[in-house]
């Protein structure tokens, strides 16, 4: 898979699961909803209609029952190790968008990345470098 198809597949890959982690606190803030715009737009150009109805499909996919297990674990079939480590990021700054990480938003992100075998350390790297605002 080349770099651009691996960036957007691992886009694809976190777009259909944070829903699962913005909705894990039972809220969907629009703190995080701005987060989700950023990170969207940051690696892709898309306008601003074309994001309403991204974050309208993830909405939509936060309240379908689906197998998430195993959307995650093929997902982590086709994703380089820097794809589900910047995968993890992302999901960490969504869920700190309010700046507060509720334990089941944690508890979602810790799941996900044990389906994408990221080593507990680099999780928690990752999770001390969004509390810290290096993100």
């Amino acid at each position: 898979m080349s770099e651009y198809s691996d960036q957007r597949f691992a886009l694809g890959v976190l777009l259909c699961m944070v829903g699962s982690v913005a909705q894990a606190d039972s809220k969907f803030l629009p703190e995080e909803e701005e987060k989700i715009k950023e990170i969207i737009s940051s690696r892709l150009k898309v306008s601003e209609q074309d994001l309403k109805v991204i974050l309208a499909a993830i909405r939509q996919v936060a309240m379908e029952e689906i197998d998430f297990d195993n959307f995650v674990r093929q997902a982590n079939k086709g994703l380089s190790e820097e794809a589900k480590l910047r995968i993890i990021s992302d999901l960490f700054r969504i869920a700190w968008a309010d700046n507060e990480l509720a334990r089941s938003e944690i508890e979602v992100i810790r799941k996900i990345a044990g389906l994408l075998a990221i080593p507990d350390s680099d999780l928690v790297q990752i999770e001390a470098r969004i509390r810290k605002g290096k993100n």
